[in-house]
């Protein structure tokens, strides 16, 4: 009977430490599980708040990106006005030939100006307006219609226009001046994309305000109103590039989440 006790109660101690054993190795193992939830749990905060400092940082360069924008909306580069009133920028009584003088002061000092402000200000485009004042051009019929085109894309074939009014004349002179940029735009203005030669005729005063009577005949003739403007601008292309670019940008750097 003794012997037989022994025997139960060694039985019982071997089971009892058998089940310590796997209550054991059973909370080792729970711990390593929850360790490595807690590991993986961290990396994904990380990743998370690696992806939140990106967005933040995305959104501030569209914000910036949106303001830089709106101020290139807001300044425009200055506008350059040849005025006959001095005599460097004269064309020849009802001619669009620029003189010698006159190329030379454009190629010196005006065109790299423009170079220099379609850099600074982010323009694509030169739009080039002819005025004029109300002296009559007589004996003369307009061919534009005709050969304007032709005449404007260095047509060889095609004369050189004839201008049978005011308007006629401040598109051909502007023409005139448009073709010498375009012939300067690969060296010196390497940045402009579009050339826009435009007529304002008499219309417009130097003052900018519209011309409203006819002159009186001693008044028609105005060195003053004689004048070629020079305009930079952005089209809208090229300031929907300056916005896109930080923000496409931003996007090619950011992180994706968990990597």
């Amino acid at each position: 009977m003794k012997q037989d006790f022994l025997k139960q109660a060694e039985v019982f101690v071997f089971l009892s430490m058998l089940f310590l054993i796997v209550i054991v190795i059973v909370d080792q193992q729970h711990r390593q599980k929850q360790i490595m939830k807690d590991v993986a749990l961290a990396h994904a905060l990380q990743a998370y708040d690696q992806a939140n400092a990106r967005a933040n940082e995305f959104r501030y360069q569209v914000v910036t990106a949106t303001d830089e924008l709106a101020q290139v909306k807001r300044r425009n580069p200055p506008i350059i006005i040849l005025s006959e009133d001095e005599n460097e920028w004269r064309f020849s009584l009802g001619s669009a030939v620029i003189p010698e003088a006159f190329e030379d002061k454009l190629v010196d000092e005006i065109i790299p100006q423009l170079g220099a402000w379609s850099q600074e200000y982010g323009c694509d485009t030169i739009e080039v307006v002819g005025h004029t004042d109300e002296a009559y051009l007589r004996g003369s019929s307009s061919s534009l219609d005709q050969n304007l085109l032709s005449y404007l894309h260095g047509d060889l074939r095609t004369s050189e226009p004839v201008a049978g009014s005011n308007v006629d004349l401040g598109m051909l002179r502007a023409i005139s001046i448009t073709q010498l940029l375009q012939s300067r735009s690969a060296t010196d203005l390497p940045d402009i994309e579009f050339f826009h030669p435009l007529s304002a005729g008499q219309l417009i005063l130097p003052n900018r305000r519209l011309a409203s009577h006819f002159a009186e005949p001693e008044q028609r003739e105005d060195a003053g109103r004689r004048r070629i403007e020079i305009r930079l601008l952005t089209s809208e292309s090229r300031r929907m590039e300056r916005a896109v670019r930080p923000a496409e940008q931003a996007i090619a750097v950011a992180p994706i989440p968990g990597t």
